[in-house]
């Protein structure tokens, strides 16, 4: 059997910067892919399950399982295509994850959203299975868990019919991964009535 992996990037390998990523993990089976049992992928320094982001896909169930943060099987597991499982390192989602098969190989489709605690570079390792052999954990790649730019506006209050405001947001992996900046004044943030008669203004960093 063989493992590999790739980020929504388009590097083969699994280099890259996000906070949220959708993932392409696939495996190899010499029979046929339906020949594979489990196919397993974590996110960590060491090929440990305790404090990291693992994820177990079961052929034979069709279920995603989510391992704690001691590294154990969870009590409940949902089904790609819906639901969401998270613990202290990650969020598994559901909706955006899935499962295809084609001749001798599986691909096993991961979105996952990264806890800001576990933000740093982080080894990606696969595992496979299938009746008569198991591939234990081996490094397919890298990944930089960044957490979400932090963002600060001053005055943060006041009454005035003029006034210059300062925004500062900050971002881990550094400014040049800033794609855009908002700013809204209005009395609620839902999308569907935000930015009607409101003052909204957005600052697209790659047309400065």
């Amino acid at each position: 059997m063989d493992c590999a992996a790739g980020g929504d990037s388009g590097d083969d390998a699994v280099v890259g910067c996000r906070y949220v990523a959708k993932f392409a993990f696939q495996a190899t089976d010499s029979l046929a892919a339906t020949d594979l049992t489990t196919v397993g992928v974590l996110f960590n320094s060491t090929t440990s399950t305790t404090s990291a982001c693992a994820v177990t896909y079961n052929r034979t169930l069709n279920t995603l399982a989510l391992l704690t943060d001691g590294g154990a099987q969870p009590a409940s597991t949902i089904t790609p295509g819906s639901g969401t499982a998270q613990n202290s390192q990650c969020i598994l989602t559901g909706s955006g994850s899935s499962v295809t098969l084609s001749g001798n190989t599986l691909t096993l489709n991961l979105t996952l959203t990264f806890q800001t605690a576990f933000a740093g570079t982080k080894n990606v390792y696969m595992s496979a299975a299938n009746a008569f052999e198991t591939v234990n954990f081996q490094l397919e790649g890298t990944w930089i868990t960044a957490a979400a730019p932090s963002m600060s506006v001053t005055p943060s209050s006041g009454n005035a019919t003029q006034q210059t405001f300062s925004l500062q947001v900050s971002d881990p992996v550094g400014t040049a991964d800033l794609v855009t900046v908002g700013l809204l004044f209005n009395s609620t943030t839902s999308p569907t009535v935000s930015t009607t008669a409101a003052c909204a203004v957005t600052y697209i960093y790659s047309r400065s």
